[in-house]
């Protein structure tokens, strides 16, 4: 906390102390149009699924599939997800004792961009 910007600090969730972040309440939630969360804290929002109307990731290029799937699994199918972030960006590094062919497509953004390219869609061919 100490670290933080106090413009930042504003809208954070702290203690009573104010001496550390914490988790919202769901009433806390309920108050606001806009929630900030990283992806792998969004599951212990103790929110149902189709909560959120929409559902922004930042930088998907960036993280695993596996990160990016944890809060898309708040969605419903009237939730709208938007991913942003740069396909042909480095990718995170990824370890495993296995090599396999698609090694290239952990990340969800990557995923999406070849299979939406295999399909010849014009998005996709226009961004290569």
């Amino acid at each position: 906390v100490k670290s933080t910007d106090p413009i930042t600090l504003q809208y954070c969730c702290l203690s009573p102390s104010r001496n550390e972040f914490c988790l919202p309440t769901r009433e806390q939630i309920d108050r606001h149009r806009i929630v900030l969360t990283t992806c792998m804290t969004s599951r212990d929002l103790g929110v149902p699924c189709g909560y959120f109307t929409h559902i922004l990731i930042d930088e998907a290029a960036q993280m695993l599939e596996c990160e990016a799937l944890v809060p898309l699994s708040l969605a419903s199918l009237r939730t709208l997800i938007v991913l942003a972030g740069d396909h042909m960006q480095k990718t995170p590094r990824l370890y495993s004792l296995h090599k396999d062919e698609q090694s290239a497509d952990y990340t969800l953004l990557n995923r999406l961009f070849q299979h939406y390219k295999k399909e010849q869609h014009e998005v996709a061919t226009k961004s290569r």
